[in-house]
């Protein structure tokens, strides 16, 4: 459940493209708040903290930031690092496909924790996330990855809501394993919407979960 919960809240909240700060949104499991995330849309940095999970099971902080970097031969790359209490995984990319890959401890490696593994085209979960926060209405197609699993992210359909816009996605596990162990979701049952050119918010389900992202 701790691994569901922080992958599904780092996709979906809000921002503007033109005023890059840090947004703060809460988290929700049914009716119940179960922790805080924020994001700051310039430096690509997302924090989640969650202190309120069912029995504590999935309390925890959870951190990402993907940055320019560049490589030992001076080319343009972009790094990524999460961490969280189970593991730490960081990696390098260029605009086209991964370079290197670090997961520690190294039991929580996956098959495509292998950087040849890994299809071309890839985004950091952190800049899927910006794709949802900064455009305003329903996203391009993207695929993101996370050091252990590629998703792919798509609008199936969009309506009107009186002013608002509400975005019916379709989000899968194109590679690697699915979500939360043992169940191994490769689908999420996944909404957004949009109020006044902004997410304001996110719901998210699989297998009886469904944890919501509002605006504060």
């Amino acid at each position: 459940m701790i691994r569901f919960l922080h992958v599904v809240v780092c996709f979906g909240l809000i921002s503007t493209a033109a005023n890059a700060d840090v947004q703060h949104y809460d988290l929700l499991l049914g009716q119940r708040q179960v922790g805080t995330l924020s994001f700051d849309t310039d430096r690509m940095d997302l924090v989640t903290h969650l202190d309120n999970t069912p029995l504590g099971v999935a309390d925890g902080r959870f951190t990402a930031q993907s940055s320019p970097a560049r490589s030992a031969e001076g080319t343009a790359v972009t790094h990524y690092l999460s961490q969280s209490i189970k593991r730490q995984i960081s990696f390098v990319l260029d605009e086209t496909k991964v370079l290197t890959t670090s997961i520690i401890p190294p039991k929580e490696a996956t098959p495509l924790s292998q950087p040849q593994a890994v299809p071309a085209g890839v985004i950091p979960l952190t800049e899927g996330f910006a794709r949802l926060t900064t455009t305003g209405t329903c996203p391009a197609p993207f695929s993101a990855y996370d050091g252990r699993r590629v998703v792919h992210v798509a609008t199936r359909a969009q309506f009107a809501d009186g002013a608002d816009i509400l975005c019916e996605m379709d989000y899968r596990v194109t590679d690697g394993p699915g979500h939360l162990s043992p169940f191994r979701f490769s689908t999420l049952d996944m909404a957004l919407r949009y109020r006044n050119g902004a997410l304001a918010q996110v719901t998210v389900g699989a297998g009886g979960f469904e944890l919501q992202m509002v605006r504060k």
